[in-house]
């Protein structure tokens, strides 16, 4: 797995406190955007967070997603594991 480093200003830093918190939230809004663009599928990005990919679908909305962005061979193959 690779990592990024980003420079945060101390005005994001003191606003949400823990370090860890902020990466979890930058690494959540990073994997709704790579679904929602096609360039991860639903399971990738759930992986990529470490949740399921029903709790990634459910906090989508969060981050801006939706979950009405599979592919039908992406849903069928859903449907098929179900």
């Amino acid at each position: 797995m690779s990592q990024i480093t980003i420079d945060l200003p101390a005005a994001v830093t003191s606003l949400y406190g823990d370090p860890a918190f902020i990466a979890a939230d930058a690494t959540m809004a990073v994997a709704v955007r790579l679904y929602m663009t096609g360039r991860l599928s639903l399971g990738q990005s759930s992986r990529m967070v470490g949740i399921s990919t029903i709790a990634f679908r459910q906090r989508m909305g969060e981050y801006g997603g939706t979950e009405f962005t599979q592919s039908r061979e992406e849903l069928a193959q859903e449907l098929i594991g179900a």
